[in-house]
C-alpha cells in the first residue's frame, strides 16, 4: 500500500513515481495519463475502484475517488468536479482514520477546486482539514501535493511570502519521500517557476522553466497539458520582460498543446480560460487591441461558465477586458466592466485592498483618456492609498499607478508635483525590478515630458537622451539619428519617444533660435519615415495601423512646423516643398498600403510564387476576418484560425524583408511622391490642388498648380464655424451665411490669388473633412439662401484624402477589368418587403431596425432614370440582395447604391449599408447588412461608387487617416472615386441631383463637373426653402475626378462639318455642270 499514493498523485498533479500495483491497473492508468489518454485512464481507474471497494480498502479507495474527481475537473465544468468530490467524501470519509493519505487527498482536491474559483475561505476549510489529516512524521506524496496546492492558492492571493513557505515545504517533503521522482519534481518546478514570476525573479524563472521543459519532454507525451503550463510560464516571463513576441510564441505553443487534447470542453475548461486571457493580455501589450478584445471576450465567456458572474475569479478578466475597450475608445463600456469588477470585489472581499487598488488605477486611466483629470487624479490617489494600507507601495502596479498620477499632474500644469513623484517612482522601480526595461524607458520619457511642460528644456533633453539610450542599449547618443533610430525595436512606445524628442527640439529652437535644432528635427523625421516603411508590416490589424497613423501624424506635423521656420529664416523654397511632403506622409496610411498592394499585385509576373502566396494569405485573412465578425456564436475556432493566419502572414513578410525581396519594399513604401509626379498625374487639366495640414498650433495651406507652389500659415480659428455648417437645416440663412463667410475668409481667401483655374482639388485635414467647401460664401451682402454667393458658382470642387494615394491609384490600369456598365441597387424597403420579413421565422432573432427603414420611392425613381440613361443592370426591391451585390460588384465600372445606411462612430467597422432581406433563413454572408468590415475585405475594380445613403462620408475623424466612413471602405477595397453624403440628406432632392449627375457624366463631363452642373440646375429651378444647402450640398465627390465617358460634342461637330462639306460639294458640282452646258451651247 505504500506505493498507492504515488500512483494517485502521478495523475493528480503531474503524476508521481512508476510504482507497481497488484493488478497493474495503476501503472496502465499512469501511462495513459502521461500520453493524455484520459478515457483509457478512467477505464483502468474504474477497475481499481471496484477492486478496492470489494476489498474494503478505503484509504486506497479515497485516493482513487480523488483521482476520478481530478479527471472530471479536466473534462467537465468545475461544478461537476465539486459534486464528484462531495460524493466521494460522502462514501469514504467517515470510514477513514484521522491520519490518512486518502483523507489528505480528498480534502486537498476539494480545497484546490474552491481556490481555483477564488473562493479562498471555503478552500481554507478543506486545506486545514487536509493538514490535520497529514502525518508529517511519515510523509507521503499527497502531502507534497497539498503543500503545492497551498502554494498556488497563496500566489492567487498575491501573498508571495506564504507561497514561498509552502513551496519549500513541498520540496523538502518530496526529497524525503522520493528524490528520484522526476514526474512530481516537474510539477513542483512548474509551481516554483510561478513563484519566481510572482516574486519578480525572472532570470530564475527562465532557468527553472528550461529545466522543467527537459523533464516534461522526457516523461510526457507532446500533447500533455503539463507542457502547455510550462509554455505558459515561459510566456509570462517574456511578457514581464517586455519580450512580447516571444511571449506570444510560447502562448501559441501552449494553446496548440491544449487543442491537441480534444477531450476538453473549451467553454468550461480553466486551462483554456487562462490561455485565452493571457493571449488577450499579450495582444493588448502589443498594441493590437482589437485582437486582445476578441481573446478577452472569449475568456470572459469561459470564466462566466466556470466561476459564475458573481465570483472573485471574474475580477481580473473584467478589468482587463474593460481596459481593452478603453484603448478602443469605448469609454462607457470600459467603465461598465470596471464597475462590475469593483462591485464584485467590494461585495465578496472588501478587505482585499490590493485588488481594490488595482481596479481603481484602471478607473483613473479611463478618466485620464477622457481628459477628466480631476476624476483621474481622485482614483489614482485612492489606489495609491489602498496600496499603502497593505505595505504594497513598492509593487509593480502601485508604482505604475503613481507614475500615471504624475502624468495627470503634468497635463494639468502641476509639474513640480509630477517630477517629484516620477523621480521617486523611477528610483524605486529600478531598484525593485532591475530586469524590467520597458517601464524604465517610459518613466524616463515621462520625466522628459514633465520638464518640457515646465520649460526646463536642458533637463527635458537630458532625460529624452536617457530614455533613448536605455531603450537602445547604447552608451552614447550619436548626432546622426539613423544610427540609433533604425536600431530601436518597432513599437508604438518608440514612436512616443520620437514624438517627445521632436517637441523638445522644437521648443529649444523657439527659445534659442538656433537652426541646428530644426535641422536635427528634420533629420529625425526623415529617418522615422524609413523606420516606419521598414517595420509597418509588423502591425497586424487595421485598428493598430490607424493608431500608428495617429502618432505618425503628430511626428510629421512637427516637421512641418520646422520646415516653415527654416524656409522663413533661410528664404529657401525647398523647405516649403518638404513641408508638403511631410503633410502627405501624415495622411491616409491605410489607403496608401492598400494602393501599394494593388500596384504590386497588378505588376505580378505570371505564376510568381512570392506574390501568389502573398495574395493567398491576404485572401485567407480577409475571409476568416469576415467570417469571425459575422459569426454570432462559436467564434473561438475562427478566432484561432484568424490569428494563426495573421501570424503566418507576418512571419512570411518577415522572411521577405530578411531576404531583401523587392516586393517587400514596394508593398510597404510610405514615402511621398515628389511634387513633379503629383503635377503630372493630378494637375494635367490645369487644376489647382489645395492641401490643408493642421499641427498643434497652426493651419498650413499648400497650393500646388502646374507652374507654382505656395504655402500659408495661420492660427486656428474656424472650428465653431465648421461645426455649425455640419447641420445647415438647423440654421437661418443669416446664421449660415456668417459661418460660411468666416470659413471662406479663413480657408480660401488667403490663398485664392494663387489659384490658376476654377477646378479645385481639396485635401482636408482634421474637422475640415466634415466641410463641403461648395457651401462657403464669398460675401455677406445677401440674406436669403437662394441668393447667397456660394463657391459652387465660382469653382468646380472635388476632394482627396491624400495626393499620394491618388497618384498611386491613377497608375493602376483598370482597362478591360470590368464591364462598361453600371450596377444599380435600390432596395426601396416597401411595406410588403417588411411584412414578408416579419412573417419569417428568422425574425425571432431578426433585425428590428429593418422594419423602421423609410420607404425610398425616389431612390427607385433615380435608379430607373439612370438605367434609361446608360448601359446598366438593375436590382430593386426583393432582388436587391446583399449576396447579389457581393457576387457581381467586382464586374462593373460603376456601383450605384441607393439605400439606407447606419453609421457607427464608436466602431466604424460596424457601420453598414442596408439591402433587401433574403426570403427564407438568412446567413451571415447574406443577412441584408453589408458591413464596413465586409467592404474592406472586398476586391472591387469599379472606377466609381455612388453611395446616396445618408452620411456615407461621415464618421469619426482619425488623426492621420481621415474619416473612417463607408466611402473610405470602398476606396480601400479598390474604388478610386466615391460619391458620398456628408449628412442625413433629403431623398427626393438628392434623387434629382444624382440623376442629373449621371446625365452630365454620360455627356463626358468629369465627375466633379457633372455633380456641380446638376447642383446648379437644381438651384436655378428651386428657390425658397429648397435652396438651403441641406437639400443640395450633401453629396460630394472624393477621389479620382477624371471623366468616365468621352465627350460626344466632337461627333456632332464632325457630322455638322460633314453636312456642310456635302452641301458645298453639291453646289459646286451643279455650278460646274451649268457652266459646261453654257460653254457647249456657245460652240453650237
Amino acid at each position: 500500500m505504500k506505493n498507492l499514493p504515488l500512483i494517485f498523485f502521478s495523475v493528480f498533479c503531474c503524476a508521481a513515481s512508476s510504482a507497481q500495483t497488484a493488478t497493474g491497473d495503476y501503472a496502465k492508468a499512469r501511462k495513459a495519463l502521461q500520453h493524455n489518454k484520459i478515457d483509457s485512464s478512467a477505464w483502468y481507474i474504474n477497475n481499481a475502484r471496484q477492486y478496492f471497494t470489494s476489498t474494503n480498502n478505503y484509504d486506497s479507495l479515497a485516493l482513487i475517488l480523488a483521482l476520478e474527481t481530478q479527471i472530471t475537473w479536466e473534462k467537465d465544468p468545475v461544478a461537476k468536479a465539486i459534486a464528484k468530490a462531495d460524493s466521494a467524501m460522502g462514501v469514504v470519509m467517515h470510514r477513514l482514520p484521522e491520519k490518512s493519505a486518502g483523507r489528505v487527498a480528498l480534502n486537498s482536491i476539494k480545497g484546490s477546486l474552491y481556490s481555483g474559483r477564488y473562493l479562498f475561505d471555503s478552500a481554507a476549510i478543506f486545506y486545514n482539514n487536509a493538514l490535520k489529516a497529514a502525518d508529517t512524521l511519515h510523509p507521503h506524496l499527497p502531502l507534497v501535493i497539498l503543500y503545492m496546492n497551498l502554494c498556488r492558492m497563496e500566489m492567487l492571493k498575491e501573498n508571495t511570502a506564504k507561497a514561498d513557505v509552502y513551496y519549500n515545504k513541498a520540496y523538502r517533503t518530496l526529497q524525503a519521500v522520493d528524490p528520484a521522482d522526476e514526474i512530481t519534481l516537474a510539477d513542483l518546478l512548474i509551481t516554483r517557476t510561478q513563484c519566481f514570476i510572482v516574486g519578480g525573479n525572472y532570470n530564475a524563472a527562465l532557468q527553472t522553466a528550461a529545466q522543467t521543459e527537459q523533464l516534461l519532454k522526457k516523461n510526457y507525451a507532446p500533447d500533455n497539458p503539463k507542457l502547455a503550463k510550462n509554455y505558459g510560464n515561459l510566456s509570462s516571463v517574456c511578457y514581464y520582460l517586455s519580450r512580447y513576441e516571444e511571449a506570444l510564441m510560447y502562448r501559441q505553443k501552449a494553446l496548440g498543446v491544449y487543442l491537441q487534447n480534444n477531450t476538453a470542453d473549451i467553454d468550461n475548461n480553466s486551462s483554456f480560460y487562462v490561455t485565452y486571457y493571457n493571449m488577450g493580455q499579450l495582444y493588448y501589450y502589443l498594441n493590437e487591441h482589437s485582437l486582445a478584445s476578441n481573446y478577452l471576450n472569449k475568456a470572459l465567456h469561459i470564466g462566466t461558465n466556470i466561476y459564475g458572474k458573481q465570483n472573485l475569479g471574474m475580477v481580473n478578466v473584467l478589468v482587463q477586458f474593460g481596459s481593452t475597450q478603453q484603448k478602443l475608445k469605448q469609454f462607457s463600456q470600459a467603465k461598465t466592466y470596471f464597475e462590475e469588477a469593483y462591485r464584485i470585489q467590494k461585495t465578496l472581499n472588501p478587505g482585499d485592498y490590493w485588488t481594490l487598488a488595482y481596479i481603481e488605477s484602471f478607473y483613473g486611466d479611463v478618466f485620464a483618456d477622457e481628459k477628466k483629470y480631476d476624476s483621474a487624479a481622485y482614483y489614482y490617489n485612492t489606489s495609491v492609498s489602498n496600496y499603502n494600507k497593505i505595505n504594497e507601495a513598492l509593487s509593480y502596479y502601485a508604482l505604475y499607478t503613481r507614475a500615471s498620477l504624475a502624468n495627470v499632474y503634468t497635463t494639468t500644469g502641476k509639474t513640480n508635483m509630477a517630477l517629484r513623484i516620477q523621480k521617486d517612482v523611477l528610483e524605486k522601480f529600478r531598484k525593485q525590478y532591475p530586469l524590467l526595461k520597458q517601464p524604465v524607458v517610459e518613466f524616463l520619457n515621462d520625466i522628459a515630458e514633465s520638464y518640457l511642460e515646465a520649460g526646463n528644456l536642458d533637463s527635458a533633453k537630458l532625460y529624452s537622451d536617457s530614455s533613448i539610450l536605455f531603450q537602445s542599449g547604447f552608451k552614447s547618443l550619436s548626432a546622426e539619428p539613423s544610427s540609433w533610430l533604425s536600431k530601436l525595436p518597432f513599437s508604438f512606445k518608440v514612436s512616443e519617444l520620437v514624438k517627445t524628442r521632436l517637441n523638445i527640439l522644437y521648443e529649444i529652437f523657439q527659445r534659442s533660435k538656433q537652426q541646428k535644432y530644426l535641422t536635427e528635427l528634420l533629420t529625425i523625421t526623415d529617418t522615422y519615415s524609413d523606420y516606419i516603411s521598414a517595420n509597418i508590416y509588423k502591425l497586424r490589424t487595421q485598428h493598430s495601423l490607424v493608431e500608428q497613423s495617429e502618432v505618425n501624424k503628430t511626428i510629421f506635423s512637427k516637421g512641418i512646423d520646422a520646415c516653415w521656420e527654416l524656409a522663413k529664416a533661410k528664404n529657401e523654397q525647398h523647405y516649403f516643398e518638404k513641408a508638403f511632403i511631410l503633410s502627405e506622409q501624415g495622411k491616409a496610411l491605410l489607403l496608401r498600403l492598400a494602393s501599394n498592394n494593388f500596384m504590386v499585385d497588378d505588376a505580378m509576373v505570371e505564376n510568381d510564387p512570392v506574390i501568389n502566396r502573398d495574395i493567398l494569405l491576404r485572401k485567407q485573412i480577409s475571409s476568416l476576418n469576415e467570417q469571425h465578425l459575422n459569426a454570432e456564436t462559436g467564434t473561438d475556432s475562427l478566432l484561432r484560425l484568424l490569428t494563426s493566419a495573421i501570424e503566418t502572414y507576418r512571419a512570411f513578410q518577415d522572411s521577405l524583408k530578411k531576404t531583401g525581396n523587392p516586393y517587400f519594399n514596394k508593398r510597404y513604401a510610405v514615402t511621398a511622391f515628389p511634387l513633379s509626379e503629383i503635377r503630372n498625374e493630378l494637375l494635367m487639366e490645369q487644376a489647382t490642388l489645395i492641401e490643408y495640414a493642421l499641427t498643434d498650433n497652426y493651419l498650413y495651406t499648400f497650393v500646388l498648380t502646374q507652374d507654382s507652389f505656395y504655402v500659408k500659415r495661420a492660427d486656428i480659428n474656424y472650428s465653431s464655424a465648421v461645426k455649425a455648417l455640419q447641420n445647415p437645416q438647423a440654421l437661418s440663412a443669416q446664421a449660415f451665411r456668417d459661418s460660411a463667410y468666416k470659413l471662406y475668409i479663413s480657408l480660401i481667401k488667403p490663398v485664392e490669388a494663387y489659384f490658376t483655374s476654377t477646378k479645385l482639388i481639396i485635401i482636408p485635414d482634421a474637422d475640415l473633412y466634415y466641410l463641403n467647401f461648395e457651401t462657403l460664401v464669398t460675401d455677406t451682402t445677401d440674406k436669403n439662401f437662394g441668393s447667397l454667393h456660394y463657391l459652387i458658382h465660382k469653382y468646380t470642387i472635388s476632394y482627396l484624402l491624400s495626393a499620394n494615394v491618388a497618384v498611386q491609384l491613377k497608375k493602376y490600369d483598370r482597362r478591360d477589368k470590368t464591364k462598361d456598365k453600371a450596377l444599380l441597387f435600390a432596395p426601396v424597403f416597401t411595406d410588403a418587403m417588411k411584412q414578408l420579413y416579419k412573417k419569417q421565422a428568422a425574425f425571432v432573432q431578426g433585425d428590428s431596425s429593418y422594419l423602421h427603414l423609410f420607404r425610398q420611392p425616389f431612390a427607385l425613381q433615380a435608379a430607373q432614370n439612370i438605367y434609361r440613361l446608360m448601359s446598366a443592370d438593375m436590382y430593386t426591391e426583393h432582388q436587391a440582395l446583399e449576396s447579389a451585390f457581393k457576387q457581381s460588384s467586382s464586374q462593373y465600372k460603376i456601383l450605384h447604391l441607393g439605400t439606407h445606411a447606419q453609421i457607427n462612430d464608436m466602431d466604424p467597422l460596424q457601420s453598414r449599408l442596408f439591402f433587401a432581406k433574403p426570403v427564407g433563413a438568412a446567413t451571415a454572408a447574406d443577412d441584408g447588412n453589408l458591413y464596413a468590415y465586409e467592404i474592406y475585405s472586398m476586391q472591387l475594380k469599379a472606377e466609381l461608387a455612388v453611395l446616396t445613403a445618408c452620411e456615407t462620408g461621415a464618421g469619426a475623424v482619425h488623426t492621420g487617416e481621415g474619416v473612417m466612413s463607408l466611402a473610405h471602405s470602398f476606396m480601400f477595397a479598390g474604388c478610386p472615386s466615391v460619391v458620398m453624403s456628408l449628412w442625413k440628406i433629403d431623398e427626393k432632392t438628392n434623387a434629382q441631383i444624382i440623376t442629373g449627375f449621371y446625365k452630365y457624366l454620360k455627356k463626358g463631363y468629369s465627375k466633379s463637373e457633372a455633380l456641380r452642373k446638376s447642383k446648379i440646375d437644381f438651384l436655378e429651378n428651386n428657390a425658397g426653402e429648397l435652396s438651403n444647402p441641406f437639400y443640395w450640398a450633401g453629396l460630394c465627390i472624393i477621389g479620382d475626378d477624371t471623366s468616365l465617358y468621352s465627350d460626344n460634342n466632337w461627333w456632332y461637330w464632325l457630322v455638322g462639318v460633314g453636312i456642310v462639306l456635302i452641301i458645298l460639294w453639291y453646289v459646286l458640282k451643279n455650278r460646274r455642270i451649268t457652266t459646261r452646258k453654257a460653254v457647249a451651247s456657245e460652240f453650237r
